[in-house]
């Protein structure tokens, strides 16, 4: 009989991540040939699926069984999936005038969370990694794209946060 074996990566996963769940099976005689993996009462049949937009925060339920080629199935292999928690942020700006400094100001709104990186980037390329809070100077009265990216305390990475500022 063939033995299913769940493995996955990242380790730690977080949310909003891209994980691949990897079959890390074993069989004595015959080949694996057919999958059928539950993540969370959603069913693959690849071999290795990628959630492309992760899992949620928390304890996940995956489970694996495979079938070989000449017909044998596996024990259902079930194991938990621990997903950290992103960090959620997010920026506040009062009016900004051409040619003065702007204060932008970064918000935590993970409150279980440090955030230990800010990661500004302005649409004109400049970057900042200086801290919560930054003040750049916008030269002239054309909109501005800000993007702000935060990183927790536990690893895991905010999702993007923009905001088109004139």
């Amino acid at each position: 009989d063939p033995f299913a074996k769940i493995a996955w990566s990242p380790s730690p996963a977080c949310e909003n991540i891209p994980i691949i769940l990897t079959d890390s099976s074993s069989v004595m005689y015959g080949t694996v040939n057919q999958w059928n993996w539950n993540i969370n009462n959603t069913i693959y049949t690849t071999k290795n699926p990628v959630l492309t937009t992760g899992l949620p925060a928390g304890n996940n339920l995956v489970s694996l069984s495979v079938r070989t080629a000449e017909g044998c199935i596996s024990p259902v292999e079930t194991s938990l999936l621990p997903v950290l928690p992103a960090p959620v942020v997010d920026f506040s700006y009062a009016d900004i005038c051409a040619g003065e400094m702007a204060m932008l100001q970064g918000v935590n709104r993970s409150p279980q969370l440090s955030i230990d990186r800010w990661v500004w980037t302005l649409s004109d390329g400049r970057t900042d990694s200086t801290g919560i809070n930054i003040s750049p100077v916008f030269a002239n009265n054309v909109t501005f794209q800000v993007n702000l990216l935060a990183r927790g305390s536990n690893g895991c990475q905010s999702k993007d946060i923009v905001h088109a500022i004139q």
